[in-house]
């Protein structure tokens, strides 16, 4: 108690030192206060009255105070919202008086901001924003904000209660992919530079978004050739954050060794497999967090074997064979075509037989093995090109002169047997016989 007593005398003195005259007679310091509710107040009261019949504070609450000789200090704490102590002093021939002027405030160390600290992309939430026990809200202003952008702003210009409110203001919300990292903030402001004073606090968080998307994109060719490597992919587009995505690819149920690329807010899966035939199903399975979603493909099996195509060399005028066939069996649906400049030739046994003409030099030929898989036409294809000789002039030029000889010869048999009437065989003996000599 003593304490209290010496820490009052002491702020009464300094305040003494510093009255400021207020009304005749009556000196007031400070004038106006500004207190927090709850919070202490001491208030300084003189008079230049000498011939006195009272000197006295007259207030409402708890208060201490002390009198000096021509002073009076009260110390009280604030309780009430409105609170005017009067101080004044009666003398002969009448009385003067002056009131304090007592602005109480109170206005909350923390505020309650409510987002989720993780929010779903599209889906929209209430921001919200409680200030409690605040007063006087005629001087207040909420702020939701975006960055530095304002969501939303709140006044209460007309609500002149002095007393304790709660003030909670919200505010919807849709976040995009964009909005990941961005700084959510509500900040309150309770303005009294009328008399001197601004208080303000704030509440704020760095927001977490993700994103599933609601499909997958498989992409498989319909057909696939037996014992083939062929590649399956699987795109993921709009998913944040894309690392905690985890796509599998499986072939009939077995997980294939899969790849992933991320491209912005994108995932793409990548698998290369094969098949031995039959009814086949890919899968992609995505799997974020606790949700998951999947897309199934069949992928229907073929057989389709290389085309071999056979080509003669040959000579102008001559008959040629083209061959267009496969090694191994023909499978059930598969259809052999030869085609030379654009032109189908038929095929009996996989053969073609035909006269060369100088004319079928160059032509381009193909040899064809298609099949129809799904409504899909699948073709193998091999390509030659007919090359027609022709006859050499000097074999012809060698003929002819043989030809010529023969003719010759034959001309002068006839004419000998004319003149020798011995016939071939004297002619013969005569030959002979002239060897003989």
């Amino acid at each position: 108690m003593k304490h209290l007593l010496s820490l009052s005398a002491f702020l009464c003195f300094s305040l003494f030192n510093e009255v400021i005259e207020v009304k005749e007679h009556v000196f007031l310091y400070p004038p106006s206060v500004v207190a927090k509710y709850g919070h202490s107040v001491t208030l300084n009261c003189t008079t230049d009255v000498v011939n006195r019949t009272l000197f006295k504070f007259e207030t409402s609450g708890n208060a201490f105070q002390i009198n000096g000789t021509n002073w009076i200090c009260l110390n009280m704490t604030i309780h009430q919202w409105d609170i005017n102590p009067l101080c004044f002093v009666n003398f002969i021939g009448g009385q003067n008086r002056s009131k304090f002027i007592i602005t109480v405030f109170d206005f909350p160390e923390n505020i309650i901001f409510e987002p989720l600290h993780e929010m779903e992309v599209n889906k929209t939430y209430n921001l919200t924003c409680t200030v409690p026990n605040v007063g006087p809200v005629q001087n207040l202003t909420i702020k939701i904000l975006k960055g530095n952008e304002e969501l939303i702003v709140q006044d209460y210009p007309h609500d002149n209660q002095k007393k304790h409110q709660n003030m909670t203001v919200s505010h919807p919300f849709t976040p995009q992919i964009s909005d990941h990292g961005i700084n959510l903030s509500c900040s309150a402001e309770l303005n009294l530079s009328s008399v001197g004073e601004v208080h303000c606090t704030n509440s704020s968080m760095n927001l977490k978004v993700y994103a599933f998307p609601e499909n997958v994109t498989l992409t498989v060719p319909k057909a696939v050739e037996v014992n083939q490597t062929t590649t399956v992919k699987c795109k993921i587009s709009n998913v944040h954050p894309p690392e905690d995505l985890k796509v599998q690819l499986l072939l009939n149920g077995t997980e294939l060794t899969t790849t992933h690329h991320t491209v912005g807010h994108s995932v793409l899966a990548e698998a290369r497999f094969s098949i031995q035939g039959g009814e086949q199903y890919l899968k992609c399975n995505a799997t974020f967090r606790n949700m998951s979603i999947e897309k199934q493909e069949q992928v229907i099996s073929y057989v389709l074997p290389e085309p071999v195509l056979h080509l003669p060399k040959v000579y102008a005028g001559y008959t040629a064979n083209i061959t267009c066939s496969v090694i191994v069996a023909k499978s059930e649906g598969v259809n052999i075509t030869l085609k030379c400049n654009g032109e189908i030739l038929p095929l009996q046994d996989g053969q073609y037989v035909f006269k060369a003409e100088k004319e079928d030099n160059g032509k381009n030929c193909t040899c064809e093995t298609e099949v129809s898989v799904n409504g899909q036409i699948i073709k193998k294809t091999t390509h030659g090109i007919i090359k027609v000789k022709s006859i050499p002039l000097i074999l012809i030029c060698g003929l002819c002169g043989c030809i010529g000889m023969l003719l010759i010869f034959v001309i002068i048999c006839r004419h000998l047997k004319k003149q020798n009437k011995l016939g071939r065989y004297n002619v013969l003996k005569a030959f002979l016989s002239t060897n003989r000599t």
